[in-house]
């Protein structure tokens, strides 16, 4: 079985050279987790795992359309907490 966790801090993040506080993020953290667990023989394996789980609403980039107001922007938002199963059989 292997159990596996992360927490990820990043702090403010500037998205253009200018360090212009428009096209910022402010600091988060990240929570993830992973269980697997995997027969004796080793031809089944279960897994499960979350990512974002505290659902973290966040840019992963930002950028200007060409104005200078809050309306000119364009961005990435980053994924909402993720959840998911794996079934692997080896033969």
């Amino acid at each position: 079985m292997t159990i596996r966790g992360d927490i990820t801090w990043m702090g403010n993040v500037y998205f253009n050279h200018y360090n212009d506080k428009l096209l910022s993020r402010d600091s988060l953290t990240l929570v993830n987790a992973f269980v697997r667990y995997e027969s004796k023989n080793s031809l089944l394996s279960v897994e499960a795992y979350g990512k974002n789980l505290t659902d973290e609403k966040y840019y992963s980039s930002l950028g200007r359309l060409g104005g200078r107001d809050e309306m000119d922007l364009t961005g990435d938002t980053a994924l909402p907490a993720t959840y998911g199963f794996r079934l692997i059989f080896r033969f």
